[in-house]
């Protein structure tokens, strides 16, 4: 046994001892019932020092629970129609933001093969570019599907399914459907801020790809689909000019003085400029 659990140790990891409030190991002349008392006095809740984290590890816990909580909330009260009148509301809300949505996306669709035939040779970052329209395209092709279908379903012209339900309520919630989110990237968006965030995807693919042959001057990096592609194709496109092996190379980053994507005029001398990187918990 610890000799320091007889001198009323503090308990708590990566604590100095001259700190008032820590729970420490009950005196040795303590009765059982004092024991207990101090447990109970002095572990009135929980707290990241127990586990030896900072106390602001818990405003993140405490976040995501309240909007759990609310989201919840949220949805309840969605199921729960008090009425006809909360029923319509519901749906012509989920109706004005399908009508939205159908006008923003219904025509956007990348060509694959006309894109491929405009540059000489596909190369890695080629690749990229029509894995990146490929995705979107799948992903923007479900939404106009589901909503088309959606609305056919409120007009009466299809019986409502199970499915056709979760997408009204998500988009009444401000959700992003759950059939969406199996076809996209990672995010934690509300559906306004996603859609807003698609269409800058959707606007730097454009872009890229009306010039696949040529890479960006910058580009943003968490703007993709699949980021780690365009790594990949970094040390693709630096193996074929130097003639290396790929397995022996390593991604090096430099930050730049730059505030500003726009600020780059012209493309990297070796490798490429990237935004979109963020440190959480950290400063620079």
């Amino acid at each position: 046994m610890k000799e320091d659990l007889l001198d009323e140790m503090i308990l708590y990891p990566f604590l100095d001892r001259d700190v008032v409030d820590a729970f420490r190991a009950p005196a040795t002349s303590l009765t059982y019932s004092k024991v207990v008392d101090h447990i109970d006095e002095s572990l009135k809740t929980e707290t990241p020092a127990a586990f030896g984290l900072h106390p602001n590890a818990e405003i993140g816990f405490r976040t995501a629970m309240s909007e759990d909580l609310l989201r919840v909330i949220l949805e309840l009260s969605a199921s729960d129609d008090g009425g006809s009148g909360d029923s319509q509301n519901s749906q012509m809300v989920a109706e004005v933001v399908l009508q939205d949505i159908l006008e923003m996306y219904r025509d956007v669709q990348f060509d694959l093969e006309a894109i491929s035939q405009s540059v000489e040779e596909i190369g890695p970052f080629q690749n990229v570019v029509l894995q990146e329209c490929e995705r979107t395209n799948i992903l923007v092709s479900e939404m106009v599907r589901s909503l088309i279908e959606l609305d056919l379903g409120f007009k009466g012209e299809l019986s409502m399914s199970e499915i056709m339900e979760d997408l009204s309520n998500s988009l009444f919630l401000d959700r992003v459907p759950k059939t969406w989110e199996s076809l996209a990237y990672p995010s934690m968006r509300s559906l306004a801020s996603w859609l807003t965030d698609l269409q800058n995807r959707i606007g730097q693919t454009t872009e890229w790809s009306g010039s696949p042959g040529e890479t960006p001057v910058v580009t943003w990096i968490s703007g993709l689909f699949n980021p780690q592609a365009f790594l990949t194709a970094v040390m693709q496109a630096a193996a074929q000019t130097h003639g290396l092996e790929l397995d022996k190379l390593t991604l090096l980053t430099d930050i730049t003085k730059k505030l500003a994507a726009e600020e780059m005029t012209a493309v990297a001398k070796e490798g490429t400029y990237i935004t979109g990187l963020y440190l959480e918990g950290a400063s620079w």
